[in-house]
């Protein structure tokens, strides 16, 4: 699975990467998968709930916003999507 992460202000992308697995997608590896992101993308990480997983496989994609985040994110929104 290939995962592309993005950090974005409005319609502007400030910072990506592309994740890769090849592992099946559970709920454990989605919250791991995130997790490394993250790191790599150097924001804080975001509350995960079943909710995100569930849009995650249902449409491939998933949006966090500002309000899923514990500590500040700095931007609009951490986009993830499978392509």
């Amino acid at each position: 699975m290939k995962i592309w992460a993005k950090l974005m202000d409005g319609d502007r992308i400030c910072s990506d990467t592309v994740f890769e697995d090849k592992s099946a997608a559970t709920y454990d590896r989605f919250c791991g998968w995130v997790a490394e992101i993250c790191k790599t993308l150097d924001c804080s990480t975001p509350i995960l709930l079943p909710l995100h997983f569930s849009r995650f496989t249902d449409f491939k994609n998933v949006r966090f916003k500002p309000d899923d985040f514990v500590d500040s994110l700095g931007h609009d929104s951490l986009v993830i999507e499978q392509f």
